[in-house]
């Protein structure tokens, strides 16, 4: 409900005997505005200090013994309906000026007050509109610097005093705390859920989690959309604590997983005791959640725990700490290698979850924040595996030299070979005697492209070659650039160019016909 304060005038019988009529104008309005009649100048304005009305209906003399610029500073919201017998066109464009909302020339009718009042309430209602949108945007935009500066924390990007005010800011308490922790939740869709009702189950289950926590940990989503928990405690999880966190929450994340009809993977890093440590224990909760996601009955890895479950197999540190010192020295790296080898078959018993664990261990210790690599090392099944692997990244990327010699003998090839349906990164590794995962790097680094974007490219420049001759159906077109599947080729190539063969082709027509002309 609107206040409406209507000022009388005791010199006014007039004035006086038209503010009568307002039980009309208060019936016109019972639903919108509480109306209230003051004829005392002072009490007038004791009401407009105290009780602060929306709208103001005054007579000329009021506003001259007052002033608009008092009123409106008092009450910022205010909207002023002026009454007068002035009718010169200086006296009203003034008054406006100064801030009135709407101008009645005595004597007034009852529709033009509640033409004047209809428009203050108009105006009132678009003024909380765009408050309320401005505060929506305002909240928008702090929850942006809020996971802007989480993500930053937990990459490392802060010093440890930003850290910890970020920390102090985001924690429900105002004090630091001696340990923290970090794990890494990710949402994958299966056939039963769209990619809608995907992020609604993101939402939910963030929610859930926030409630679990409530002033013991911090929630954000970080750009991959995975939720990342950084929990804060005096001394977290001793390992009989642990062990039970981890039940207890490997049944809640099945709970949720049957609960929105999707997939939860988890991973939890270790428990470091400083801010400037946070990184390392994300980067571990990451690479845990990677080795979740490779086993499909495993919902949460917990790093401190990954290696104990493969028992029997140790690095030495000495070991890996001359693998992490020779990695860019490539004969050193060879040495490490083949001491890491000598190792290894050293061991009564080396199965392939041994393997995942010495690669998983290796990389860690690299400092490796590489998800390929870690997505890599899930695959690994044998010895052979490991070292080819650990081979190529000991390999120098930046050698100029030697790749963009590779990058050249790789194009070669795919601009011989782009026809055929099955071409593929696999096959054109093998065609230049490299692994698949270090020819996708050597692309990514040296061309910021993709191989199979890169492929995509060569294709449909090729099909748009293609498109200029006539006698060409879009099926022939499809098949020489290596699509089995017409429809589908059609929608890469709208993709690609914005535009269908078919449209591309009679824009390429209408060209050729104006430069004719």
């Amino acid at each position: 409900m609107y206040r409406v304060l209507v000022v009388g005038d005791q010199n006014s019988v007039s004035y006086q005997r038209k503010l009568k009529e307002f039980t009309e104008i208060e019936k016109f309005f019972q639903d919108q505005a509480e109306f209230r009649l003051v004829l005392d100048p002072k009490e007038a304005r004791k009401l407009l200090f105290y009780d602060q009305p929306q709208i103001l209906i005054v007579r000329t003399q009021f506003l001259f013994q007052y002033g608009i610029e008092t009123m409106l500073e008092q009450n910022p919201v205010l909207k002023i309906i002026l009454s007068s017998n002035d009718s010169t066109l200086e006296h009203i464009v003034s008054f406006f000026n100064q801030g009135i909302c709407h101008y009645i020339q005595e004597p007034g009718l009852a529709y033009d007050y509640i033409s004047g009042i209809q428009k203050a309430i108009n105006q009132l209602k678009k003024q909380e509109a765009q408050f309320e949108l401005k505060q929506v945007k305002s909240a928008e935009f702090r929850n942006y610097l809020r996971q802007k500066e989480l993500n930053e924390l937990v990459c490392g990007s802060l010093s440890e005093e930003e850290g910890a005010r970020v920390l102090s800011e985001h924690l429900n308490s105002h004090r630091l705390f001696g340990a923290y922790g970090i794990a890494v939740f990710e949402l994958s869709e299966n056939r039963q859920i769209s990619a809608e009702e995907l992020e609604n189950a993101r939402q939910a289950v963030f929610y859930h989690l926030q409630q679990s926590v409530l002033q013991n940990g911090i929630l954000f989503f970080n750009k991959e959309k995975q939720i990342v928990l950084l929990l804060a405690k005096e001394s977290l999880f001793s390992s009989t604590d642990r062990a039970t966190a981890r039940t207890v929450a490997v049944r809640r994340i099945q709970q949720l997983s049957l609960s929105y009809h999707c997939c939860i993977k988890a991973g939890a890093g270790s428990c470091v005791e400083s801010i400037e440590q946070i990184k390392l224990s994300y980067q571990q909760a990451r690479q845990a959640l990677h080795l979740a996601s490779g086993f499909s009955k495993t919902v949460l890895v917990d790093y401190t725990q990954y290696g104990k479950n493969v028992s029997g197999l140790s690095i030495p540190a000495q070991l890996m700490k001359l693998l992490k010192n020779q990695i860019q020295n490539p004969s050193g790296w060879a040495d490490a290698l083949s001491q890491l080898s000598a190792h290894l078959n050293s061991q009564p018993v080396l199965s392939s979850d041994h393997i995942q664990y010495a690669a998983f261990k290796i990389l860690s210790s690299l400092d490796q924040d590489n998800d390929d690599l870690f997505k890599q090392a899930i695959g690994l099944r044998t010895a052979d595996d490991l070292f080819a692997m650990l081979r190529e990244l000991g390999q120098s990327p930046e050698d100029a030299s030697n790749s963009d010699s590779l990058i050249n003998r790789v194009a070669a090839y795919l601009s011989q070979n782009y026809p055929d349906p099955s071409l593929s990164l696999n096959k054109a590794a093998q065609s230049v005697y490299v692994s698949p995962s270090y020819l996708s790097r050597i692309f990514k680094q040296k061309l910021n492209l993709s191989f199979t974007d890169y492929l995509v490219k060569l294709r449909m420049e090729e099909a748009k070659k293609l498109c200029k001759q006539k006698e060409l159906k879009t099926a022939q077109i499809a098949a020489k650039v290596g699509y089995r599947d017409a429809s589908y080729f059609t929608l890469c190539f709208k993709k690609y160019f914005g535009m269908t063969p078919g449209c591309y082709r009679k824009t390429y027509a209408l060209k050729t016909i104006g430069m004719d002309e």
